[in-house]
């Protein structure tokens, strides 16, 4: 049976090799879908006139999918599986990059006892394009507790 929580939630980006990071936070919804699996929905609002868009990380043990999408500007989808080269797609209006992905690792911690209760999720990656890399990056989900 499908369960769902409000939990804060706070999304950090970093470029481990550029001047670059993001976040994001807010109160997520999380979708229990079984032992170590779960989907988090978090609606955040932009910091232009666009309105909001919806984060959404689809969480199994052995993959990662990362999407966002609705400020009407950009969009985005990341497939991250560790130690293989996924695809990640990018679009700006009507243009579209599709790049490769190389997931370095992927972990997922558990409040203690539960294998149900994320509360953090941490991924690490490269991007490519063709055979110019584009940079590695850490995206790091930390989940507050009950």
């Amino acid at each position: 049976m499908l369960s769902r929580r409000s939990a804060p939630v706070a999304l950090s980006w970093t470029a481990l090799d550029l001047l670059w990071d993001a976040s994001a936070a807010g109160v997520a919804t999380i979708y229990d879908r079984g032992a170590e699996q779960f989907h988090l929905l978090l609606h955040e609002d932009s910091v232009n006139s666009s309105g909001s868009r919806l984060l959404w990380l689809e969480v199994l043990p052995e993959r990662l999918t990362l999407t966002m999408q609705g400020d009407g500007q950009s969009h985005f989808r990341h497939l991250f599986k560790p130690g293989a080269t996924g695809s990640s797609h990018f679009w700006v209006g009507e243009q579209r990059l599709d790049v490769a992905n190389f997931t370095r690792s992927l972990g997922i911690d558990y409040q203690p006892g539960s294998r149900r209760a994320p509360r953090r999720v941490q991924v690490i990656y490269e991007l490519w394009l063709a055979h110019q890399r584009l940079g590695v990056y850490e995206l790091d989900a930390k989940i507050e507790g009950d």
